[in-house]
């Protein structure tokens, strides 16, 4: 998978993993991504909404999510809001439903007593996990046709596995939360 952005040149990106979750809302399943560009950047992307909700279907960085939390301390809770800025002029409902993709990797949790807002964890099991996933060489692909048919039957997308050491393919579950 390639991604490029306004001043860089395209870059192959590595899928490590497939999962889905809720939305904030409980009202559709968010089908999400989390890559590694080949200095090791993570990413995360929206790569389908069963609920039909418009989304911006864009790489984010682990990186530029820390840069827009980094000044807020960890005990003061959050809304999706603070994530507007990576999505200036794009779709309003993406930062709701990146927030519910860091709720699903524990990078927030729900802050008690407070609707729709959350904390930040610390990050060290997501990033444990995520190594793990970088050292098995795992490269997973999502076949777009098939996600296409997917959001219209409202079935799960179908998603394809390899190994970047072997040609062969298997499909795989989608990793549930």
């Amino acid at each position: 998978m390639k991604v490029a952005t306004e001043n860089e040149p395209v870059t192959q990106m590595r899928i490590i993993k497939l999962s889905k979750t809720p939305s904030l809302s409980k009202k559709s399943i968010l089908t999400y991504s989390i890559s590694t560009s080949p200095d090791g950047e993570l990413f995360f992307k929206i790569i389908s909404n069963d609920g039909g909700g418009f989304w911006n279907a864009e790489f984010v960085s682990l990186g530029s999510i820390q840069k827009v939390t980094q000044d807020i301390p960890f005990e003061k809770p959050i809304t999706s809001y603070v994530l507007h800025p990576l999505f200036k002029g794009k779709s309003v409902n993406t930062p709701a439903f990146l927030m519910a993709v860091l709720q699903a990797e524990k990078l927030v949790q729900p802050a008690l007593g407070r609707e729709k807002c959350f904390l930040r964890c610390d990050p060290n099991e997501f990033m444990s996990n995520i190594n793990a996933l970088i050292q098995s060489n795992i490269n997973l692909t999502v076949n777009d046709g098939e996600i296409a048919s997917g959001k219209e039957s409202n079935a799960a997308p179908e998603l394809v596995a390899k190994k970047s050491a072997s040609k062969s393919s298997k499909k795989v579950p989608i990793v549930a939360p």
